[in-house]
């Protein structure tokens, strides 16, 4: 459920569809699926237990204290703790390499790193900043990362040893147990990459630019007249997609959306589609529809092949997956010059950036991509073909896989007279890879 999760089940998937057996152990399982767990924890040892409870009450005071004074429109903040104590031990048993995802609230910094074997290969899919800073998922203007955070804006605190640099000095006695040679960082966008080279915390690591992967046969044009009369929308209409998981959250921008269709003059036959969670938000002037939380993406693929125009006015983003999808099913994405979504749009072929937060620009955009919908759609596809397919990401990362278990082998003496390169494969076809989310 959300963004991450969806992308490292991707990914996933995308792994086992090119030979390389995967498994994901993540904290809530939703769907019936063998090769994605849960993490034992084992009930038999007594202290296990009481540390688990103790250390999920202490997390959660910490974590209510440390939110509550956070504003409405302000991301949430984790520390690097976790009632999750007990269940790493043998974390890197039986697999080749450990591929974290988004663990907030689920990996224990100290205890996962600790149980981690210090020559097993890792990689880091960042889903957010959240892995580099003192806590915060989006930083905003801040730069605290590049140093080791402290009097942290997001908190409100003008204190050097608050908790963000508590949380921060804790992920660094976690990482200092991280051979650089045998870690690696993966950033979707280009954006996300530049920050985690300048980060003191990852900045040691080879950091990786590999974009998401979708199932670009289910993401993909469709009928659009059919679409169309099976969701009761008419021919004529002029659809604006907005989808976000959560509607209502500041950082998606729907609030600016809405700001730039009040000033469109030719509201006749407009209608603004919105898929996502929360509560549906007043629209004055034109027809509203509200899809609610869509989980299948075959439906989510129809749902593109409706509008004209898809609409990303993040104010910050990481990457924009959502963008992607409807890039895939044709549809043309206009949208603020932010984070992963400058990488997602090439402008004019496939949408259009505006400056950030320029509602005139954004509206100017909405209506200039509505009049022209059939003249990107075919670049569309064909860039997403180009950049998104789920079997380029997978090869993408089985070849960083590999490099990392080169590097072991080679820095091992029991290896050294060995044909790696011919070995490796092997390596990953007899053991699995594990995704932890």
């Amino acid at each position: 459920m959300g963004g991450a999760a969806r992308a490292a089940y991707r990914l996933h998937r995308g792994l086992l569809q090119v030979g390389v057996p995967s498994c994901m152990l993540v904290a809530n399982k939703f769907a019936d699926d063998e090769s994605v767990i849960l993490p034992h924890r084992s009930r038999r040892r007594l202290d296990l237990r009481l540390r688990r409870l103790v250390r999920r009450r202490l997390t959660s005071i910490s974590e209510r204290r440390i939110t509550r004074p956070l504003k409405a429109e302000q991301e949430g903040f984790s520390t690097a703790r976790s009632g999750y104590l007990g269940c790493w031990e043998g974390i890197g048993r039986g697999v080749s390499v450990v591929n974290l995802h988004w663990t907030a609230g689920f990996m224990d910094y100290p205890s996962f790193f600790g149980a981690l074997p210090p020559d097993k290969p890792l990689v880091w899919t960042l889903h957010d900043i959240h892995p580099f800073t003192g806590g915060c998922h989006y930083a905003g203007p801040c730069e605290g990362f590049s140093k080791r955070c402290g009097s942290c804006p997001q908190l409100d605190s003008t204190r050097e040893w608050d908790e963000s640099r508590r949380t921060f000095n804790v992920k660094a006695r976690a990482y200092a147990q991280l051979n650089a040679d045998r870690a690696a960082v993966v950033a979707p966008s280009t954006w996300v990459a530049d920050s985690a080279r300048r980060s003191t915390l990852l900045g040691r690591f080879q950091v990786e630019h590999i974009p998401y992967g979708l199932e670009l046969d289910v993401f993909c044009p469709r009928d659009r007249d059919a679409a169309r009369k099976s969701f009761g929308f008419q021919a004529h209409e002029r659809v604006i997609l907005f989808v976000s998981h959560y509607l209502n959250n500041h950082r998606k921008g729907l609030d600016l959306l809405l700001s730039a269709i009040e000033g469109i003059e030719a509201k006749q036959d407009l209608v603004l589609l919105l898929v996502g969670g929360g509560v549906m938000p007043k629209v004055n002037a034109i027809r509203s529809v509200h899809f609610g939380r869509v989980e299948s993406d075959l439906i989510l693929s129809l749902v593109y092949n409706i509008a004209d125009v898809f609409v990303i006015p993040s104010r910050e983003e990481q990457f924009g997956q959502t963008a992607a999808e409807a890039t895939a099913c044709g549809c043309p994405v206009v949208g603020f010059g932010v984070g992963g979504v400058s990488d997602i749009v090439d402008e004019p072929r496939t949408g259009l950036l505006v400056a950030p937060f320029d509602i005139r620009q954004l509206r100017e955009g909405i209506e200039t991509v509505i009049v022209r919908r059939d003249a990107f759609s075919t670049a569309c596809r064909a860039r997403a073909e180009r950049l998104f397919g789920l079997d380029i990401q997978a090869r993408a990362y089985t070849k960083l896989y590999l490099s990392l278990l080169q590097n072991c082998a080679v820095s091992s003496s029991a290896m050294l007279n060995e044909n790696v390169t011919t070995e490796m494969p092997g390596a990953l076809k007899q053991n699995k890879l594990r995704s932890c989310r």
